[in-house]
């Protein structure tokens, strides 16, 4: 993903989004990424996701319990994960 900054030189960064800020679904909604579903647990009211992208990098996302019940996710599905909010820290 690229993103607008002020300095023309291109610098070493990271991005991070908070689990609770992705947005998960079963179609290409756009503006994210295909992931495969690792392994899940519930914790109350929330479902813990760990996913992993096609190089075998981990993101965390958190569903709500019915969200992740009418997605009728398990182990080895392709979910596609859209990051809402995006905190990049430049190195």
């Amino acid at each position: 993903m690229d993103y607008a900054h002020s300095d023309p030189a291109s610098r070493p960064a990271a991005a991070y989004t908070r689990p609770h800020e992705f947005d998960v679904s079963r179609s290409d909604t756009g503006g994210g990424l295909w992931t495969i579903l690792e392994e899940f647990s519930p914790a109350g009211a929330m479902v813990k996701l760990e996913l992993a992208v096609p190089d075998g990098s981990p993101i965390r996302a958190e569903l709500g319990r019915d969200q992740f019940e009418r997605l009728g996710l398990q182990p080895g599905d392709r979910v596609y994960v859209v990051p809402r909010k995006v905190r990049v820290f430049v190195n």
